[in-house]
């Protein structure tokens, strides 16, 4: 809600100018939606998606949009809520403010709708954790018929009529 509500005020004074810079950020979350995490791996793919749209809205206008993905932030407050976790992976603030500032200066004027990564080393991916869902089912073909049934179905086949599903006259 915050990057709605600072991009929507600070939108029509960068029109005006015919300049401006919005930098947002997301999460990694956002990306990989890790399991038990769903309301904020939401909130942070829909940052993903408000920087996008307000690229295409805002680009015309010389406006540039872009949003940092960092992994879990290393701050005190992360480490006292996660205290059995590994921080040594985790992103250090100043470095997402570096790739901000980058992206907010000319030298980043070229990156427009960029979700740029920040992590403190090689992102080291999750392993799957097992799935509760049922597969999915073959988009092709039906499911067989269960044992000693017939796959033809009453009014299919050759000769016939009306709808899918009716019965042939």
């Amino acid at each position: 809600r915050t990057a709605v509500a600072m991009s929507r005020a600070t939108a029509p004074g960068m029109i005006a100018r015919g300049d401006g810079v919005i930098v947002s950020v997301a999460s990694q979350a956002a990306l990989d939606a890790p399991a038990g995490l769903a309301a904020y791996a939401a909130s942070k793919a829909a940052i993903v998606v408000l920087t996008r749209t307000l690229q295409a809205e805002l680009g015309e206008h010389g406006i540039r949009v872009n949003a940092v993905v960092p992994t879990t932030i290393d701050t005190p407050a992360n480490r006292e809520a996660m205290p059995d976790a590994d921080p040594s992976a985790w992103t250090g603030p100043e470095r997402i403010a570096e790739v901000i500032a980058w992206l907010a200066s000319d030298a980043g004027r070229t990156v427009r709708g960029g979700l740029i990564p920040v992590y403190r080393r090689g992102l080291v991916r999750r392993a799957a954790a097992p799935s509760t869902r049922r597969p999915a089912r073959p988009r092709a073909g039906r499911r067989p018929p269960p044992p000693g049934r017939s796959a033809r179905r009453p009014g299919s086949g050759p000769g016939r009529r009306g709808r899918p599903g009716e019965p042939s006259r």
